[in-house]
């Protein structure tokens, strides 16, 4: 108990050290090379996260009992591909010059309505049954709607114009981090459909998501400080979701397995410790009733039994034993001439 509680403490540890790796990298390349190198490498590690936990849900939907991991990791997948676009399209990248600093702030907005929407449309399907093609397929449509409204037919609202945010992205995302919250409060009313650690890392990533959407109201040009801390929120919020997924669909489950077998490993050695087993065909004589072992040799059955097994033989008489001996015995001293 001690020993796992220490790996439990050390991991968590290492854990945060790593995340604190991360961020003081990003902060560097913010300080150094400017804010555009900074600004990819930080999506660059949401998509991978959001990519990495829909790989994990979609390969093991069958096995997650879990309604909302299942219905998050699906969606994830559509988040991350919104996110790209957001990074490929973001003012200074060059990738699309037919687009300014409107179309990457369109794309962010998009992408948390999606991560918003997934998170908690899949709160009210903790303890239900789901197919994966139905989320898909639902997912897919919105992104690509949303895709082709902003690259396309321009019809999605303008969000960044003339050097400043518009009342619409504005007030996007005050409508967002309200959808956050929302969850939050639908997560702690079903706290007890959730393990203690998997409830503490969703609450601390829905809060930091909120702190973050607040901070892009704020920013006036696309790499301004609070442009930068707002990513910072991101990336760590985006963390604590993996830790979550991480704990109750990898961890806990193979936690259980290995105790089980572990507990089971338990039981075989104390049933074999206590009990040897023999089997097969043993080769007895009808007449002294020794066996005959492997080698070829003949030995009484006690020693025979004794050798194969972890048992130890007191010699007495059974009941009829008893009065034929005792019948006997009574005979011969019948047939005494009497003492003179």
């Amino acid at each position: 108990m001690a020993e796992t509680a220490f790996h439990g403490r050390l991991g968590f540890f290492l854990n945060m050290a790593a995340l604190a790796a991360v961020i003081g990298f990003l902060l560097f390349l913010r300080l150094t090379y400017g804010y555009l190198p900074f600004h990819v490498f930080a999506e660059l590690f949401a998509i991978v996260v959001f990519f990495s936990l829909f790989l994990f849900g979609w390969n093991s939907f069958h096995l997650i009992e879990n309604g909302f991991i299942k219905f998050l990791c699906v969606s994830f997948l559509f988040v991350g591909i919104l996110d790209a676009l957001h990074m490929m399209t973001y003012w200074g990248m060059n990738l699309f010059p037919e687009f300014g600093p409107d179309t990457p702030t369109q794309f962010w907005i998009a992408a948390r309505t999606l991560q918003a929407a997934g998170i908690l449309i899949g709160l009210f399907v903790i303890r239900k049954k789901i197919s994966r093609i139905p989320i898909l397929l639902s997912f897919l449509a919105a992104t690509l709607l949303l895709t082709v409204s902003i690259s396309h037919f321009n019809i999605f609202p303008p969000c960044y114009t003339e050097g400043r945010l518009t009342p619409f992205k504005i007030a996007a995302e005050y409508a967002l981090s309200t959808g956050f919250l929302i969850s939050l409060l639908v997560l702690f009313r079903k706290r007890d459909r959730f393990d203690r650690t998997v409830f503490y890392f969703l609450c601390a990533s829905l809060v930091l998501t909120i702190f973050s959407e607040m901070a892009f109201t704020l920013y006036r040009e696309v790499f301004d400080i609070l442009n930068f801390v707002g990513h910072i929120l991101k990336i760590v919020a985006v963390y604590l979701i993996y830790r979550a997924v991480f704990e109750i669909g990898i961890r806990k489950p193979f936690n259980l397995v290995f105790k089980d077998l572990k507990a089971r490993e338990e039981q075989l050695t104390h049933a074999v410790a206590k009990v040897k087993t023999l089997s097969g065909l043993l080769p007895i004589c009808a007449s002294c009733k020794r066996i005959r072992d492997d080698s070829g040799y003949w030995s009484q059955v006690e020693d025979y039994i004794t050798n194969h097994a972890e048992v130890e033989f007191s010699h007495g008489l059974c009941p009829d034993c008893f009065r034929k001996l005792a019948g006997e015995i009574n005979k011969t001293d019948t047939g005494k001439p009497e003492a003179e």
